[in-house]
């Protein structure tokens, strides 16, 4: 498969950005950016790529490890979620049905009112939940938030919510409140809200009451943090909301071929895709994962529910949290 100009031409901007991060004092994790231009040089070629994907990927340390779209590069941010986006919509593999199916099935079961997205990204979710609602005919109105701390992201969530104006109204606020949020409730109004805003996800549990939202959901997000963030994310979720649905891959090496197909003209998603899934735990850590959350709770009651997708290689965990 020959590297046609412009996917060799994005490469090279690709890896002259990244060089020009080794020399940045504010960037402490050189690991990483070496990391990612080894993947870029490699991925000239389909020789050099196979090369790299069966005998260097397995040896790379996925806690070192960070993607494209982690360094402060907002050009290839953009390309890659709104990439991502295409790829979301695609009914096959389906990658976001299981979390789409959860989410849906939710609503109709519990009737919540609040649902909250920690890193939303362009919202896509949301867009195909709110569609499946429009088609039963439900007549209660949501509120969704969608929280992520870049700009850039919140421009593709609205372009990519275009179309439903019938059924939402959008509201966009740099920091979302708890006064705020029992406006949105008090609105007598037969639309949807959307809102976008750009908490930082690490202090919401600060400045919101307890259970405030009735569902708190993440995709494709919590590989993205470190095992600190993970255990903050964790503490703020089970405050802030009565359910959580977290979404992601697990690590598994036969998934790992398809996207290195099917991205393969697009360097960005490509990273994106294989990197994420180096990141991700095994099937057995996150199993351990949650018999350890058993043993170890200390507040409260949780039922927990842990499922594997085999087709799109993802888990989704959902937790009702009581008490």
């Amino acid at each position: 498969m020959p590297v046609s100009i412009d996917r060799k031409s994005t490469m090279d901007d690709i890896i002259e950005d990244l060089d020009s991060l080794l020399s940045d004092e504010t960037i402490s994790n050189k690991y990483a950016i070496q990391e990612n231009q080894i993947f870029f040089r490699a991925a000239r070629s389909v020789i050099t790529y196979t090369h790299w994907l069966f005998l260097r990927a397995p040896k790379i340390a996925p806690g070192g490890l960070l993607e494209l779209t982690d360094f402060p590069l907002p050009d290839w941010l953009r390309e890659m979620h709104e990439g991502l986006i295409e790829i979301e919509r695609r009914k096959f593999p389906g990658l976001i049905k299981p979390l789409v199916d959860g989410i849906v099935e939710f609503i109709q079961q519990k009737n919540p009112r609040l649902l909250v997205n920690l890193g939303c990204g362009g919202m896509e979710a949301e867009r195909q939940v709110i569609e499946r609602l429009k088609e039963s005919g439900y007549q209660k109105r949501l509120i969704f938030i969608g929280v992520d701390n870049s700009l850039v992201v919140k421009d593709i969530a609205r372009a990519n919510l275009r179309g439903l104006e019938d059924v939402i109204d959008i509201y966009e606020v740099e920091e979302l409140t708890q006064d705020f949020l029992y406006r949105l409730l008090a609105i007598d109004n037969a639309k949807h809200a959307v809102v976008l805003c750009q908490n930082d996800i690490f202090e919401m549990d600060q400045y919101f009451e307890g259970r405030s939202f009735d569902l708190l959901f993440y995709s494709m997000f919590r590989h993205h943090l470190s095992d600190s963030q993970k255990a903050h994310l964790d503490r703020a979720a089970s405050h802030l909301a009565k359910s959580v649905m977290e979404y992601d891959n697990y690590k598994s090496w036969v998934h790992l071929i398809p996207p290195s197909i099917a991205n393969w003209r697009k360097p960005p998603l490509l990273n994106g895709a294989v990197f994420s899934r180096l990141r991700a735990p095994t099937r057995q850590e996150l199993t351990g994962r949650k018999e350890g959350r058993k043993e170890g709770r200390k507040e409260g009651r949780a039922t927990t529910c842990l499922q594997f997708f085999k087709k799109t290689g993802t888990y989704l965990i959902k937790r009702t949290l009581e008490g």
